[in-house]
């Protein structure tokens, strides 16, 4: 790095924390509306014969896995983030010890 350049790191812990609970938040509101969208087309889906049940069946398969795949991304997210703020809290902490026993 070159003399005066920014060469530290800045955290801003309480976002973090507030990210982590808004990925928490949108994984169990996806989660609750998938619940409540599959009932109420189920309800639906008795009267469906034939065909349309076939291809609707296997449509929405499809995007099932890929709705999952999201909700699975957005748990990871705020995994991460919550890794992450623990990582630098800790770290924050020992530099912290290091200067009170100097």
């Amino acid at each position: 790095m070159t003399a005066g350049s920014d060469d530290y790191t800045s955290v801003n812990f309480h976002g973090m924390q507030q990210a982590q609970a808004d990925f928490e938040l949108i994984y169990r509101g996806v989660a609750d509306e998938l619940g409540d969208l599959d009932k109420d087309l189920k309800k639906l889906l008795g009267d469906w014969i034939g065909n349309a049940n076939n291809e609707y069946g296997q449509t929405m398969l499809k995007w099932q896995r890929a709705v999952d795949d999201m909700a699975n991304t957005l748990n990871a997210l705020g995994i991460t983030i919550r890794d992450v703020h623990s990582n630098y809290s800790e770290a924050e902490l020992a530099n912290a010890r290091l200067w009170q026993g100097a």
